[in-house]
């Protein structure tokens, strides 16, 4: 019970903020060697998907996910590279230390302070989410998670919708 539970909120997270469900999901497994915590869980997942969204390599939630598991650990390297921040700055904030030392409460704080000072925070990572692009990912990815629970039925039911689009793509409507 509490396992579909907590899955059924890092779904209902990814979905909110236009993530790949599946990815996600990864993304929040990976932590699972930091903690079980599942508040400091969700938090680490947020991380990741505002990374995400500020990655120019394409690896998405789970390169980002990757960047943090490696500065919990202490290495900032990929952190520092893949996200284009200063090294002196990431120490300073004592990212590496927190990581090092199994602090990851204090490490989930410096690194929201650590992505507000470089403009990837909370409000910059909703504006790029809120862009035409980013919601029609989105509703892909709405689309994705919710036909992939639905039944036979339910998909037959929707082929004419499905089919119609379709066909106003093909012919340019």
């Amino acid at each position: 019970r509490i396992g579909q539970a907590m899955f059924e909120q890092f779904k209902a997270d990814a979905l909110a903020t236009g993530q790949d469900v599946s990815e996600s999901l990864q993304s929040v497994l990976s932590f699972f060697s930091v903690t079980q915590n599942v508040e400091q869980l969700e938090e680490l997942n947020k991380l990741a998907q505002q990374l995400a969204a500020f990655d120019s390599t394409g690896q998405g939630i789970e390169g980002a996910a990757f960047a943090l598991k490696e500065a919990l650990s202490g290495d900032i390297t990929s952190l520092a590279e893949r996200f284009n921040m200063s090294r002196s700055m990431i120490r300073a904030m004592g990212i590496d230390e927190l990581g090092k030392t199994g602090n990851v409460e204090g490490f989930i704080k410096a690194m929201d302070e650590l992505l507000e000072k470089q403009r990837m925070g909370e409000e910059a990572f909703e504006q790029m989410m809120s862009s035409p692009a980013m919601q029609v990912q989105k509703l892909g990815n709405m689309m994705r998670s919710e036909l992939a629970g639905a039944g036979t039925d339910a998909l037959q039911a929707i082929l004419p919708l499905v089919t119609t689009l379709e066909e106003g793509f093909q012919e340019g409507r």
